[in-house]
């Protein structure tokens, strides 16, 4: 489980770059006097990043508890116990 929280963590990280990476690129479309579609395209993009970040987020923390619970995989349902 752990391996799953460090691997959301990494693509939180990748996702925050991206978000500030198009707050850079807006930036700049606002001092070029751009086009109203091409701003509203990467705004639009933004709010999705913000939003899949935050579930992310959300999805980390419950895990986090989880795992802090001492839950094995086997309890949690993430695979099956033994057969016996």
């Amino acid at each position: 489980m752990h391996d799953a929280i460090t691997d959301l963590y990494a693509y939180v990280l990748l996702l925050d770059g991206e978000w500030h990476r198009l707050g850079v690129r807006l930036e700049e479309l606002a001092g070029s006097g751009s086009t109203m579609a091409e701003c509203s395209t990467l705004v639009q993009s933004r709010a999705d990043i913000a939003e899949e970040v935050a579930a992310l987020r959300a999805t980390i923390a419950t895990l986090r508890a989880e795992a802090e619970d001492g839950l094995t995989p086997a309890e949690d349902g993430a695979r099956p116990g033994p057969l016996d």
